[in-house]
């Protein structure tokens, strides 16, 4: 006579097959390596550049928050096997921070495409975060780049607001004294240059009319520099969402690049 295994028990069991044939989670290790870089950074620039030492605080508790977010939570609590070990490294203070700046930078540029999709937004922010303490750099249009037809519209709409942008300070630099142009002028140049890649990446398409802006004409100097302090930062915002949204890793990286690079020109800038 066959036996039935009662339906409960049946359940039961499945159960357990399935959750131990389920692998564990483990943390991202592009991720747990960001997560490292911050909290060394952050003990090394305690003493040399105490602002820097927070971000870089933050930024960590950012990424082990997003680390456990991915591997999920099992009943309230993150699985064992996703929990970060960090090396006990006695971490000295460095005289130059900038250094720390420019490594973190570049583990994260280098790292983008071995990170979630749904990291990168976060990521590319802390890139943008960092780029006020961080040297001057220059970037090109990669060789070679094959954009998505979705890349390829966020590019051609990248170059009409870099024109735009070039246009909208332009007009701005007219209510400025002549001791605060330099710089204005050293962004106005970098929008041009950078419109001018971007139809290189677009085979040459004309971007719409440069003097298309939503700002009001700005009428004194205090409108003026809040017109290039809202230029600017939507500017980063633009190319934040695209390094965000992109599937090509080369063009992820190029948009986080300039994101970065537009975030500290206005560092530069006095809009007070």
């Amino acid at each position: 006579m066959r036996r039935r295994i009662p339906s409960v028990l049946g359940v039961s069991l499945l159960a357990a097959f399935l959750v131990a044939c389920t692998p564990s989670p483990n943390p991202n290790a592009a991720l747990a390596q960001m997560y490292q870089d911050a909290l060394f950074d952050s003990q090394a620039m305690s003493e040399a550049e105490p602002e820097l030492a927070t971000l870089r605080s933050q930024h960590a508790d950012e990424l082990l928050a997003e680390i456990r977010r991915i591997c999920g939570f099992d009943e309230g609590q993150v699985p064992e096997s996703c929990q970060v070990t960090v090396p006990a490294i006695a971490i000295l203070p460095t005289d130059d921070p900038e250094k720390y700046v420019n490594d973190s930078q570049a583990l994260i540029l280098d790292n983008l495409d071995d990170i979630p999709e749904d990291s990168v937004a976060l990521v590319v922010e802390q890139y943008i975060a960092q780029a006020e303490f961080a040297e001057g750099s220059e970037v090109s249009v990669p060789v070679d780049l094959e954009l998505t037809e979705a890349e390829s519209a966020a590019a051609k709409d990248l170059a009409d607001r870099e024109f735009s942008a070039a246009w909208s300070l332009g007009v701005a630099l007219a209510q400025l004294p002549e001791t605060d142009r330099e710089e204005v002028e050293t962004a106005i140049s970098n929008h041009h240059d950078r419109a001018s890649q971007l139809q290189i990446i677009t085979s040459g398409t004309t971007p719409a009319p440069g003097y298309v802006s939503e700002l009001p004409d700005p009428t004194d100097e205090t409108s003026a520099r809040s017109n290039i302090e809202t230029v600017e930062n939507n500017v980063t915002q633009a190319w934040h969402a695209a390094a965000s949204a992109a599937t090509t890793d080369a063009w992820r990286v190029f948009c986080a690049h300039i994101a970065g690079d537009t975030a500290r020109e206005l560092t530069l800038i006095d809009v007070s």
